[in-house]
């Protein structure tokens, strides 16, 4: 819990339990059906499984720690121990990278249209989309809030806003993450 004090970087436990917890809460405001996958998913050797389909999620929110990866395969020396944020958008045939310091997610949304190709579906012809207009971290430290409330707010939208997610105006910025904090 110490994570979310102060300026501390965000862990897999923390967000992992976030996640945990935000997607029930948000799944009660709209009628959409959230997914989320443990953050050291990303980087094992598994597929996504038929169970996570048979739950007929609209949203899957995949969180990405960067330190989590292979250097000869993924991040620089210096964008390691980072947050960054994959959602994939069901209906839309959309799959979305938010990164809160705009570094370049073409790498890991290939990657999770891989894995998905191995999958039950056909993920060929799906939109691959990097987020850039989208709230920015000016510090080392806060990329983890910034990958929650992305998801937070995204969890909470209307039907009609899921069209493009890179449109909207999220209602947060690097002012508000003492508060977002103390909030998760």
């Amino acid at each position: 819990i110490n994570c979310l004090k102060n300026n501390n970087l965000l862990n897999s436990d923390i967000v992992n339990s976030i996640f945990l917890n935000l997607i029930p809460i948000s799944s009660n405001f709209n009628n959409k059906r959230f997914f989320s996958v443990n953050s050291f998913w990303f980087y094992s050797s598994f597929p996504f499984k038929n169970k996570i389909f048979n739950k007929n999620p609209d949203i899957i929110f995949v969180p990405i720690h960067r330190n989590s990866c292979n250097t000869n395969n993924f991040p620089k020396e210096n964008e390691r121990n980072h947050w960054s944020l994959i959602v994939i958008d069901i209906f839309y045939k959309n799959i979305y990278y938010f990164d809160s310091l705009n570094l370049s997610g073409y790498i890991y949304l290939k990657k999770i249209k891989n894995i998905l190709n191995k999958s039950i579906f056909n993920f060929n012809d799906w939109n691959l989309i990097q987020c850039n207009k989208i709230p920015k971290q000016t510090d080392n430290y806060s990329c983890g809030i910034f990958m929650i409330q992305y998801a937070f707010e995204i969890s909470l939208l209307k039907d009609k806003q899921f069209s493009n997610l890179c449109n909207y105006k999220f209602k947060f910025n690097q002012n508000n993450v003492l508060s977002l904090r103390t909030k998760f």
